[in-house]
Formats: C-alpha cells, structure tokens, sequence
C-alpha cells in the first residue's frame, strides 16, 4: 500500500516506524486514555476496520476495469440489451423523421418550381420509404450478431 493511501485510512504515513507515534495515535492504546485538547473521540475500531475492508474491495475492483459492480448486477448480456433499447427507441423516430424530412424537401421543392401538393406528398411517400428500409436494414444487420 502506498504512503498516501495509508494517510488516507487514518494509519501513519511513511517515515513513522511506530517509535514515535504519539500514544493516542496507536490502535492498542487503552480506550480509557485521554486525548489531546481539541481532539475528537477515538473512532469506532469496527467501523474504521469495515471501512478499509471497503477501500480495498474498491481498489481490487478497479484492477480489473471491466469488472465493475454494475455489470455484476445487470449480467454479461447487459450491453446487448442496452443496445437493443437503442435500437427499439430508434425505429418510431425513423418512422417519424423520415416523412417529415421529406415533406419539407418537397415543400421546399413545390416553392422553387410550383406544382403543389405532389411534390410534398411524394416527399413523404419517398421519406417513408427511406425509413423502411433503414430499419430493415438495421434489423438485419441486429439478427446476424450472434445470440441477436
């Protein structure tokens, strides 16, 4: 364990080989002993003892960085759900944006050379079209992942 990490569970740093702690400082000081002025209680040894017990289940799981509590609870499946959460949000707004890309081109195409509504009603036909196919794109593309 290093110097600061020690420092940082309460323990001595480097340097101190014990000798010069004050007696207050030592675990096995008699609980009863007075403290310093301006000190406050001793700590609970249990608490401090859970406490690094904690930091080190901490620090071991940050060995190993695909290793995190999160991925224990969800499982090892839990990217592909995630993605086929993505995937299943993005196919309403595929079916919605795409009309709606093409109604505007079309509109905008009716304003430079008139011919009103038909190029509007083609440009929704033809966005919708376009989304269609995007999404069985993305669906088979989903179905030739293994376990998809």
């Amino acid at each position: 364990m290093r110097d600061d990490d020690q420092e940082s569970l309460g323990r001595p740093t480097g340097g101190h080989d014990g000798g010069d702690r004050p007696p207050w400082w030592d675990e096995d000081a008699p609980r009863d002993a007075p403290l310093p002025e301006g000190f406050p209680e001793r700590p609970d040894q249990a608490k401090l003892e859970a406490l690094r017990t904690k930091v080190e289940r901490d620090r071991a799981s940050r060995r190993d960085p695909h290793r995190t509590r999160l991925h224990d609870r969800l499982g090892k499946d839990s990217g592909r759900s995630a993605r086929d959460i993505g995937n299943y949000t993005l196919i309403p707004m595929m079916m919605v944006v795409g009309p709606v890309m093409g109604y505007l081109v079309g509109r905008w195409v009716e304003g430079r050379f008139g011919g009103e509504p038909w190029f509007g009603v083609g440009g929704i036909v033809f966005g919708l079209v376009a989304a269609v196919r995007q999404i069985v794109i993305m669906l088979k593309r989903g179905s030739d992942r293994p376990g998809g």
